[in-house]
């Protein structure tokens, strides 16, 4: 199932999403939906070259699901320009990690007016391209894992710098590491508000707090370094980690209170 694009109808468009950090119920709540309607809402996958719409906790379908699906399997082959891509409603799910069987395929029949060419006509529209999620600063769930690694970052600094004063490994009377120490906590601190903004200074920032970092030759300060340099070049990779970290503790968490 890692092979696939996720897409959600929600406000009357048909959005996208190329990450494998959310389901479909986390991204619907990161867009602001409300959970109790989550239930009601038409998603999907596109996969084995097949667009495949779905409703309901058991991946179901009904006459909505088989309108919206003819309306919008189209504009979903046109947003991706792939014209083979075959139109289905609901899935038999998979067992030990075997393929998804749909249930349902859409029969469809030549377009016989000129309505069903525009989009717009349609019922739906897409959101743009399809979602770079490595870079995708503009996604809040995105966002929230970003900020969490950055202050963990700032947090560690700090406390770093605080145990190599008391060891006299650092001393502030050192004019290049003080602003070294400066430029590395700061930078990360306008890191936040740049994810936020979905601005590209960000790399700016990052790299000032990853150079500053290594300057200052102590292990700590190097990982820390090393860590946002690889955040730069490539999100996903931390947001992962933040996530499966924060899963990970939930799951110890109920299995003490079991």
């Amino acid at each position: 199932m890692s092979n696939r694009l996720l897409f959600l109808i929600f406000n009357g468009e048909i959005k996208f999403l190329t990450s494998n950090i959310m389901d479909h119920r986390e991204w619907y709540r990161s867009l602001g939906g409300n959970d109790a309607d989550y239930d009601n809402v038409v998603r999907g996958f596109v996969m084995d070259n097949k667009i495949i719409f779905v409703k309901g906790p058991k991946l179901s379908y009904d006459s909505n699901v088989v309108e919206i699906a003819k309306k919008c399997g189209p504009l979903i082959r046109q947003q991706l320009n792939n014209p083979d891509l075959v139109i289905c409603c609901g899935v038999i799910p998979g067992e030990n990690g075997d393929r998804w069987e749909p249930i349902m395929f859409i029969k469809e029949e030549p377009p016989t007016s000129p309505e069903v060419q525009n989009p717009t006509q349609l019922g739906a529209k897409t959101a743009g391209k399809v979602i770079e999620f490595s870079s995708k600063f503009d996604d809040p769930m995105f966002v929230m894992y970003a900020v969490r690694f950055t202050l963990i970052l700032i947090i560690v600094a700090i406390l770093n710098k605080m145990f190599l004063i008391a060891v006299h490994r650092f001393s502030l009377n050192n004019s290049l590491l003080f602003l070294l120490m400066i430029a590395q906590i700061v930078s990360l601190f306008l890191c936040i508000p740049a994810y936020k903004k979905n601005s590209p200074k960000f790399k700016i920032f990052g790299l000032v707090a990853a150079g500053s970092s290594f300057l200052m030759l102590n292990l700590v300060d190097l990982i820390i370094g090393a860590l946002n340099l690889i955040f730069i070049v490539d999100q996903t990779l931390i947001v992962s980690l933040m996530k499966g970290l924060g899963e990970g503790y939930k799951k110890i968490k109920a299995n003490r209170k079991k």
